[in-house]
């Protein structure tokens, strides 16, 4: 796996060698990118459930303004920042729970959040409540979720809904944003 595009294109990334982690794949990673590619530049961005970080490296080398990442495991994602030469990004390790409650507590809100829990989990859907409670979406901000594609989502909460949804194989990326005040 590597860096698609921007000032880090072509960097390798470490992966882990266990199996139960399962990184995006470059394909799948490009055409996320080219759909979201307006909206990276002077972004904030969460990469929840980062593993590798290899969205939110994407998006720092795409030109996002700050990027944080987050894990119960940060030994991957602090690897592969080994390249970066900036330090517009934080890296918190501790449950989402937690994670988020730490972001709120600092008042910080997202342009873009990235969600790509443990697949046949519940995980995304309670981050994705967490983070409406919590206030941590801009008001035109997205959460991108990564999830198996027989997976069925509904808008999972009264402030949020989807409204794209891309399939790549076995995977899917549904698209969620606050909904518009009635």
């Amino acid at each position: 796996m590597r860096i698609i595009s921007g000032k880090y294109r072509g960097k390798r990334l470490f992966l882990p060698p266990e199996k139960s982690v399962r990184p995006t794949t470059d394909r799948t990673k490009e055409s996320l990118f080219c759909i979201l590619q307006a909206e990276i530049a002077g972004a904030s961005v969460l990469d929840l459930f980062s593993g590798s970080g290899a969205l939110g490296l994407e998006c720092l080398s795409r030109g996002a303004a700050r990027v944080v990442f987050s894990d119960v495991d940060t030994r991957h994602v602090k690897k592969n920042l080994g390249f970066v030469g900036e330090t517009n990004y934080r890296v918190i390790q501790a449950s989402f729970e937690k994670v988020l409650n730490i972001l709120a507590a600092d008042g910080e809100t997202f342009d873009l959040i990235f969600l790509d829990p443990p697949y046949r989990s519940a995980l995304g859907e309670a981050a994705i409540a967490a983070i409406g409670e919590k206030r941590l979406l801009n008001a035109d901000g997205k959460i991108i979720f990564e999830h198996f594609c027989d997976k069925e989502l509904k808008d999972l909460r009264d402030y949020v809904t989807i409204y794209d949804r891309r399939v790549y194989g076995t995977q899917a990326i549904s698209f969620l944003k606050a909904k518009a005040d009635e």
